[in-house]
């Protein structure tokens, strides 16, 4: 049995439920407003980025294509000759290395005879 003092509390836990609902509902919405802009403003700053790069590469293929800018033809005639001195120290260092292991054997067989060993049965065999 129910007594009236019961459905008094009942019906006030109802209205503060009811209370407490609504409250809730409306926190949910402040937050998805809140939400809301916080994407809205991500999505300005990814679109400002983009701008900000793509000026800034627009920027730099200018510079590049002018070829009025004696400092930039300067350097890029410097970075030429600088990769020309590359390939040709390049070359020069694998001949070094063939002829250098070439020399080796000759010295190695040279030596070899100089000790009295027999180097006759080589195919390759140096005079000195």
């Amino acid at each position: 049995m129910l007594f009236w003092w019961d459905l008094k509390t009942l019906s006030s836990k109802g209205k503060e439920i009811n209370n407490l609902s609504s409250y809730l509902k409306s926190c949910k919405e402040k937050h998805d407003k809140v939400v809301l802009e916080y994407k809205e403003k991500i999505n300005d700053l990814i679109k400002q980025n983009e701008e900000r790069e793509k000026k800034n590469k627009e920027a730099l293929e200018n510079i590049r294509n002018i070829n009025d800018n004696l400092a930039l033809n300067n350097l890029r005639n410097k970075l030429k000759l600088l990769q020309e001195d590359y390939n040709d120290l390049e070359k020069e260092y694998l001949y070094l290395k063939k002829s250098l292991s070439k020399t080796s054997t000759k010295k190695h067989l040279i030596t070899k005879r100089i000790q009295g060993k027999s180097i006759c049965n080589n195919k390759i065999s140096y005079k000195i």
